[in-house]
């Protein structure tokens, strides 16, 4: 995991063929508008993480249900269930 953190903040400043110090300055002249699209960005990535999100639940939900073998219920059971 601890080399994961390390790659990509490398692979990315090797994409973007930018220094560590390069990249600073870039920070540093466009903090405001960075800033002022941060939580905007949040937002989206929350709403996008949620949307997400229930679509694979509803994924698991659905081949659960399909790949599950209905349980066979006694006469009785049956009789509570369907009365019920």
């Amino acid at each position: 995991m601890g080399e994961q953190k390390n790659m990509h903040p490398q692979q990315f400043l090797e994409l973007s063929k930018l220094s560590v110090e390069g990249l600073f300055y870039v920070i540093k002249d466009n903090e405001k508008e960075l800033r002022d699209c941060y939580a905007e960005i949040l937002l989206f990535f929350y709403n996008f993480s949620l949307i997400i999100s229930s679509q694979v639940l509803m994924h698991v939900i659905v081949s659960y249900n399909k790949n599950s073998k209905p349980k066979k219920l006694k006469n009785q059971n049956k009789k509570k269930i369907l009365n019920s």
